[in-house]
C-alpha cells in the first residue's frame, strides 16, 4: 500500500495536503511539528497511524478530500483512526467532523485537545477498543445509529465521573426508540446515563430553557445535516 508521511517530517512543514492514492498516514509522521497548521487528508487514505500528529500544537484546521466518484457511499476510504494518540496535545484544534465512512477510533485519540469543542465521527461509527481520552472542554458531540451501545469508549466505574464539560450535548441520529435504548444502565456512558434526553425540536424551541449543569441528549437531528452545515 502506499504511505504517507515519509517526505512531510520536517518541522518547517506548515501546510499538509496528502496526493490522492496515499491509503495512510504513518505513525508518528508529523509528531511534535509545532509549526503545522493546516491538513488536508486524501479520500484514499483508509487510516491515520498512531501519534501521526501527536503534539502539533499549531494545528487548527484537518480537512478531509471527497471522491464520491471512486466511493459512491461516503466519498472517503477512511475507516479507523489508528491505534495511539493521533491527534493528542493538538490544542488549536477546535472542530473535527470525520467522513461517513469512520468506523472506529483507538486509545487516546483526541487526549489533551484542549480547545476542541465540536466533535463528530459520522454516520458510520460504530465504537472504540478503548478509553478515548475525549476532552472536558467538549461542547458538540455525534453519535451515529450505528453506534455499539457496549462500547468502551466511556467505561468508567460508578464512582469515577469523567472531566465532562457541564455545556456538552450530544447530537443523536437514530430515533426515540433507540435513544432510550442507548440510556440503560447497561451502557455505561456517563453522558447518557445521567444526561438527559430531549427532542431536536424541543431542545431548539424558544421556549426551551436550557440548564448549564445538564449533559442534553438531543435526538432525532435529521442526519446531521445541520450539524455538518454549521460554521
Amino acid at each position: 500500500s502506499t504511505l504517507a508521511g515519509e517526505t512531510y517530517t520536517s518541522a518547517s512543514v506548515i501546510r499538509i495536503e496528502f496526493p490522492e492514492g496515499a491509503t495512510a498516514v504513518r505513525g508518528s509522521s508529523f509528531a511534535n511539528n509545532t509549526e503545522l497548521v493546516y491538513v488536508r487528508v486524501a479520500s484514499t487514505v483508509t487510516t491515520l497511524r498512531g501519534n501521526c500528529f501527536q503534539g502539533c500544537s499549531s494545528l487548527a484546521t484537518v480537512e478531509f478530500a471527497y471522491n464520491y466518484e471512486a466511493y459512491p457511499e461516503f466519498g472517503s476510504a477512511l475507516t479507523e483512526i489508528g491505534n495511539g494518540s493521533v491527534f493528542a496535545n493538538c490544542t488549536s484544534l477546535t472542530k473535527l467532523v470525520f467522513p461517513n465512512s469512520l468506523l472506529t477510533t483507538h486509545n487516546g485519540v483526541f487526549s489533551g485537545c484542549s480547545a476542541l469543542k465540536e466533535l463528530n465521527l459520522g454516520a458510520s461509527y460504530q465504537s472504540c477498543g478503548q478509553v478515548a481520552g475525549t476532552p472536558a472542554n467538549l461542547e458538540k458531540y455525534v453519535l451515529s445509529t450505528t453506534y455499539v451501545p457496549g462500547g468502551t469508549r466511556y467505561n468508567y466505574d460508578d464512582l469515577k465521573k469523567p472531566a465532562f464539560g457541564t455545556k456538552l450535548v450530544i447530537y443523536y441520529t437514530g430515533d426515540y426508540d433507540q435513544a432510550v435504548a442507548l440510556q440503560t444502565n447497561e451502557t455505561r456512558l456517563y453522558e447518557i446515563k445521567y444526561g438527559e434526553l430531549v427532542s431536536y425540536d424541543q431542545f431548539t424551541s424558544d421556549t426551551f430553557v436550557r440548564d448549564e449543569s445538564v449533559h442534553y441528549f438531543v435526538y432525532g437531528y435529521n442526519a446531521c445535516d445541520a450539524f455538518y452545515n454549521s460554521n
